[in-house]
């Protein structure tokens, strides 16, 4: 853990009374140019926000939402926190470790996913973790068991707290309003250039709606270019609405009124690259993980594969900066102490 206290806390000391937090990340991560993929797609110049760097044990984009969830969960007294996602939920086995790390337990739901990538070793991660798993043949299963579950553990007197899949609530977006900040941060000290577009993959909203409150607040006028990589009930214009205003209305009661004021950075949403499934390689997205592979980056074809497929698809055409925003985690499963 890097720091004592996020940039929005800095920027906004009255937050601090209202919005609980725990330091979970090593934060910043790095920004860093693409000069082969920059090269090979002129005259665009393309950077990458590397977040698979954001933790010691487990890195991702997760990370940063579990530090406004899990403080929350502790602010309110809880013994441990429930999730659910697909097997091989990079989102659940960081809630499982880093729930461990400050001293809760944790449950997970999960629903079976066809030929997932390192289920089989996501679940021997849980089993050690002494997280107890419920599996579901789909996600509306998944989410009903997951809602009934915290039900009975309240109402028997438990402590639980509900972290939604993905991290996707306004609580959750608040991550990448701090994102939005370090990365701003970076630029004035001239880490990389102020992007003309930022690319990101899109799965369940939270770190998107985080980037359309927090790049105005930021001083960055970047277009948001979200690569859908679920179903449109996860990942939607009405989804993203839903968590922005959320997101800025928790920090207006946090005193951070300039957050419901500012207008939010622009959205496209970019359909087209998933098509075949969750979780299902397409050629495009693994061309894409290659030309990474390259670069010394690790990506997968679900998430990365497509956000990147999709930039090189439109870049080639656009010149200015472009950011790509890595939100895998860590390449192998931490070891449980």
């Amino acid at each position: 853990m890097s720091r004592e206290r996020p940039i929005l806390f800095r920027r906004f000391p009255q937050a601090v009374e209202h919005i609980p937090w725990v330091p979970l990340g090593t934060l910043p991560t790095p920004v860093q140019p693409l000069p082969d993929l920059s090269a090979r797609l002129a005259p665009a110049s393309l950077f990458i926000k590397r977040d698979d760097c954001s933790a010691r044990r487990y890195g991702g984009n997760k990370v940063r939402a579990l530090e406004f969830l899990l403080g929350q969960a502790l602010a309110v007294g809880a013994e441990r926190v429930i999730t659910a996602g697909a097997l091989a939920s990079h989102h659940v086995l960081a809630t499982a470790l880093f729930a461990r790390e400050v001293g809760l337990g944790a449950e997970a739901v999960l629903w079976e996913r066809p030929s997932a990538p390192g289920g089989p070793e996501a679940l021997r991660l849980l089993a050690r973790l002494g997280v107890p798993v419920r599996r579901c043949a789909g996600p509306v299963g998944a989410l009903l068991t997951l809602i009934g579950r915290w039900v009975a553990l309240r109402a028997r007197g438990q402590r639980a707290y509900l972290v939604p899949p993905g991290g996707a609530s306004a609580r959750g977006a608040l991550g990448f309003v701090e994102a939005a900040l370090e990365l701003g941060e970076q630029i004035a000290a001239g880490a990389a250039p102020a992007p003309a577009s930022l690319w990101i993959a899109c799965g369940t909203g939270a770190s998107t709606a985080g980037l359309l409150v927090g790049l105005p607040l930021a001083g960055i006028e970047a277009r948001v270019r979200a690569v859908c990589v679920t179903p449109p009930i996860a990942c939607s214009h009405s989804r993203l609405r839903h968590l922005v205003a959320g997101a800025r209305r928790l920090l207006a009661q946090a005193g951070v009124p300039s957050a419901s004021e500012a207008a939010l950075a622009p959205l496209e949403l970019l359909r087209g690259y998933a098509a075949t499934g969750y979780g299902q390689p397409r050629q495009a997205a693994s061309a894409a993980v290659a030309l990474l592979a390259a670069a010394g980056i690790v990506g997968e074809t679900t998430y990365t594969g497509r956000a990147v497929a999709a930039l090189v698809n439109h870049a080639a055409a656009e010149a200015g900066v472009h950011l790509f925003w890595h939100t895998l985690p860590a390449a192998s499963l931490p070891p449980v102490d």
